[in-house]
């Protein structure tokens, strides 16, 4: 009997062995056919698939499984390793930074080690805690042991330091990179990083000399590839278009080169677009989306695609179509939320035409050249259709790069509503548009028309150098509101405080803004110090009727309706607790307004 005890604790001791072993297999498989699948999508397309998103989602699971079951086991750090990756290439980067940080704590003498503080500078940095990532290089860097990964840390060091906006630093940490990859896909790999970030800088001298580099050293024809394809976009933005061309048509006529096709097609539409051959720019962004559908390469091309629409043949609803298609080509990418942001603009502008339009055809004088003249238009009427005018200007010049549809806008507003209040802003930004197109003779003829025929405007004045004579007088007016404040209020001598402001505003010539200050202050104080709610409803009307544009007519109107339904609670109200209640409640409500109209004057 004791000698099948003892053979059943073997078997079941081998079964739990033999359960976590094809856990942590299962787990380890998972993820190798993971990380292959990532590279070959990153170099096909430069996104990872579902299916590979899948691949990790088991791997991460069943390395949970090991870590949470089988804890004395001897796998459990590789577990955590490959959990940890899984989760940053799924994107969980907080679960991923706390997989590596178990991993460091618990397992000082891990393989992983190391390299699982490079993962957890990663993971900050996705985070968008990149201070701490950049510590954590930095730390890393310095400790010699690491140096089997100091080329990955001095890579990712040098795109922190690119975000900071020191290139220098930057490159310092690249070239260093380089230096310390001693394997040639590594090295090819960073120098190709590289070789882009200088061409983003129109570093092109520098750019050329890395992508001979990688020439001399690499043998991978798809990496060879794409330095043919980077030569074509130096080309390109040196103007050098023909070069450009055949290099790319050439390389199309390869079919080795398929795997950068669509990169290849993305490229010559951009060749067609810089010289405005604008038919065979779209014909081939066309040819990426069609061809190459939901891919990062088509993305790029819709959002393109909508740019031209939009900017280059003034068709709304073409660039919204193809706006919307960036994110069902990639949803994920930068392009997909910049076109985001161009259909939201395009909504707003057809709707602004939209209103534009109806208020032409109700008000038909609109369109007179002698407007201000006619007597059947309101001044409102025409204040909201020159507003209107404005933002639709201001749409075409700064969102939808038109500027001259915009100054045709400005210079028909400025000739047919001379009187509007608006004009002094529209010549200001009339007179810029025309200095960053280059005019800028008539820039400053209207800058000095601005300054002679509306002296005392803003722009006026901050040209010339000057404040306005309100400001100044309402500066001083908040001077001697301050010295009554600290006179009384903050010496608790609230009722003499009420009655010098009433003298102020008997005596001095007060600014508008002061006065309704003035007024709705001494409304507060009957109403929270005095509760003398028929001297603080006289105080709040006055405030409401006499300075309608400023924010104290409003606080104001929003203080009379609360005290109306706190009176109306107060009469019928029988009990002596319910009183109580609400003469607290009538005092509550304006505390923190109080508060912040007091130090006003500061």
């Amino acid at each position: 009997m004791r000698f099948f005890r003892l053979n059943l604790i073997f078997f079941l001791v081998f079964l739990t062995g033999c359960a976590y072993f094809n856990t942590f297999y299962n787990a380890k498989t998972y993820f190798s056919e993971a990380t292959r699948q990532m590279e070959e999508d990153l170099n096909k397309d430069g996104k990872i698939s579902r299916s590979t998103y899948s691949k990790f989602e088991d791997a991460s699971l069943k390395a949970q499984k090991v870590i949470e079951r089988f804890p004395d086991s001897g796998y459990v750090d590789d577990a955590m390793y490959i959990a940890g990756v899984s989760n940053f290439h799924l994107q969980k980067y907080t679960i991923a930074r706390t997989m590596f940080s178990r991993l460091t704590i618990e397992f000082p003498s891990s393989p992983y080690y190391a390299e699982s503080h490079l993962w957890i500078a990663r993971c900050y940095y996705e985070l968008g805690e990149k201070d701490i990532a950049f510590r954590m290089l930095e730390e890393f860097i310095a400790d010699s042991k690491n140096k089997a990964f100091f080329g990955e840390a001095m890579s990712l060091a040098g795109y922190l330091a690119l975000e900071e906006g020191e290139d220098e630093k930057a490159f310092e940490y690249f070239n260093q990179a380089v230096d310390m990859s001693h394997d040639i896909q590594s090295k090819s790999n960073l120098l190709f990083e590289l070789s882009q970030i200088y061409i983003d800088r129109s570093m092109l001298e520098k750019a050329l000399r890395v992508l001979q580099e990688i020439e001399e050293i690499s043998i991978d024809p798809l990496m060879l590839t794409r330095v043919q394809l980077q030569y074509a976009k130096i080309y390109r933005i040196r103007e050098m278009y023909e070069e450009s061309e055949e290099l790319i048509k050439e390389m199309l006529a390869n079919e080795e080169n398929q795997p950068v096709f669509p990169d290849l097609e993305l490229e010559l539409a951009q060749v067609y677009t810089q010289q405005d051959k604008i038919d065979q720019a779209i014909q081939r962004y066309k040819t990426v989306t069609e061809n190459y559908p939901n891919t990062h390469q088509a993305a790029k091309a819709s959002y393109n695609l909508g740019e031209i629409y939009l900017n280059r043949l003034n068709d709304y609803e073409s660039a919204r179509n193809a706006f919307v298609a960036v994110r069902q080509h990639d949803r994920n990418c930068l392009e997909a939320t910049l076109a985001q942001g161009k259909i939201n603009e395009i909504g707003q502008f057809v709707s602004l035409n939209n209103e534009i339009r109806k208020m032409e055809e109700e008000f038909p004088g609109l369109m007179n050249p002698e407007v201000e003249q006619d007597t059947s238009l309101t001044d409102k009427v025409i204040n909201d259709y020159v507003k209107n005018k404005f933002r639709q200007a201001e749409f075409l010049a700064f969102n939808f790069q038109n500027p001259d549809s915009a100054l045709g806008i400005y210079q028909n507003l400025a000739t047919r509503f001379k009187e509007n209040p608006l004009i002094p802003q529209i010549l200001n930004t009339w007179s810029y548009l025309l200095k960053e197109t280059g005019d800028t003779l008539r820039s400053e003829m209207l800058k000095n028309r601005l300054i002679r025929e509306y002296p005392y405007s803003p722009f006026s004045l901050h040209y010339l150098g000057r404040e306005h004579p309100d400001s100044l007088k309402r500066k001083e007016n908040q001077s001697l509101i301050f010295k009554i404040e600290e006179a009384y209020f903050n010496q608790d001598r609230k009722k003499e405080g009420v009655d010098a402001f009433k003298a102020l505003l008997d005596t001095a010539s007060l600014d508008s803004v002061s006065q309704a200050q003035v007024m709705y202050r001494i409304g507060l104080e009957y109403d929270r110090t005095f509760s003398d709610l028929d001297s603080a409803m006289f105080y709040y009307q006055q405030v409401k009727n006499r300075f309608a544009s400023t924010k104290y007519a409003g606080a104001a109107e929003k203080r009379m309706n609360e005290l109306s339904q706190i009176i109306e609670k107060l009469m019928e109200a029988s009990s002596e607790d319910t009183l109580e209640t609400l003469e607290v409640d009538s005092v509550r409500g304006v505390e923190s307004m109080m508060d912040e109209m007091a130090t006003d004057s500061l």
